[in-house]
């Protein structure tokens, strides 16, 4: 079975940074897990951590690389003002798609929440 893995969160409020840990509280390091958090590898945009995630993740599955696309509609209800801008920001700090069946298939949802665009209601 894959291990689990996801983004956390390293470094000082001042200088915060994004790591990548598993179930077991191990660090990634780019060499290879570890315990020492201090040797963790460490991502200032959470775009470069989540593509090492999905990369890391992905190799656990033997086979072929298959790319589907379709489109995604979102409802947002709030009552504030949603700002575009500051959605997109959100969505990619904090929106995770991932979906594991067994270890012959894993599929991860890969969104370009840059390209969200808002579609007028009528």
């Amino acid at each position: 079975m894959p291990k689990t893995m996801i983004c956390g969160r390293l470094g000082t409020p001042y200088a915060p940074r994004l790591c990548i840990m598993d179930e077991d509280h191990n660090y990634w390091s780019s060499k290879g897990w570890t315990k020492d958090p201090k040797k963790a590898e460490l991502f200032a945009a959470t775009q470069e951590a989540g593509e090492r995630l999905r990369e890391l993740t992905m190799s656990q599955v033997p086979g072929k690389l298959s790319t589907y696309s379709t489109e995604l509609v979102l409802e947002v209800k709030s009552n504030k003002p949603v700002n575009l801008d500051n959605l997109k920001e959100w969505l990619a700090k904090n929106a995770q798609l991932y979906f594991e069946k067994d270890a012959d298939v894993m599929v991860i949802v890969k969104i370009y929440w840059a390209q969200l665009k808002e579609i007028p209601n009528e």
